[in-house]
């Protein structure tokens, strides 16, 4: 409530055609890219739990590379 926009209304109109977990990993991630486009801060415990959320999956690997991180590291 309160809310308007193109993807709010679509993430509405999924309220009884997907489960809710997939509906809230849905409203979850529109948050989080709200966060980024606002350049706001984006907690650990905020990556944390989307990781939570993520089914396994290997770390993505540069083709030619078997390492995760080809481009440095922090």
């Amino acid at each position: 409530p309160g809310r308007e926009g193109k993807r709010v209304e679509k993430l509405r109109r999924q309220i009884g055609k997907m489960g809710l977990r997939e509906l809230f990993v849905e409203v979850y991630a529109y948050w989080v890219e709200l966060m980024m486009e606002r350049k706001s801060h984006i907690y650990s415990k905020t990556v944390d739990i989307w990781n939570a959320y993520m089914p396994a999956r290997r770390p993505f690997v540069a083709s030619g590379s078997d390492d995760p991180m080809p481009y440095g590291r922090a």
